[in-house]
């Protein structure tokens, strides 16, 4: 495990290309419709990619299962970060190979915890075309 440096930012992680199992023993959490929804705000500000995290999580997202990326795959680079109005939930989206597929971990700010993680697929949500 690697010590957490407060002058990281989101925008130099690279994670695995897939997802190699957890030999850490995280705990990860697969979240609800209902739940990602309780995670978010009206209105969700970006912030930019070179900003530091709140805590160290980078760990979560390489423990994250296989299967939870419904058959993509992430090189584990990071183009969005978004926070609720009252910066108590950071969502982290990591690119996918997929276009406008995304996983996004949910960063408990205040509790300094991930509140777990979901794949966010922008095409069948909103009727994107993929490319």
């Amino acid at each position: 495990m690697s010590a957490f440096d407060p002058q990281r930012t989101y925008l130099p992680y690279r994670g695995k290309l897939a997802p190699l199992g957890n030999p850490l023993g995280i705990t990860v959490a697969l979240l609800s419709e209902e739940q990602f929804r309780q995670t978010q705000a009206d209105s969700m500000r970006q912030l930019p990619p070179e900003s530091a995290p709140p805590f160290d999580f980078f760990e979560y997202f390489d423990a994250i299962p296989a299967a939870d990326f419904a058959g993509c795959e992430s090189d584990g680079s990071v183009s969005y970060v978004y926070e609720d109005t009252k910066g108590r939930f950071q969502h982290v989206l990591f690119n996918t190979t997929e276009n406008n597929v995304f996983m996004v971990v949910v960063l408990d700010v205040t509790r300094h915890e991930v509140r777990g993680h979901r794949l966010l697929n922008l095409n069948a949500l909103y009727g994107l075309d993929e490319y």
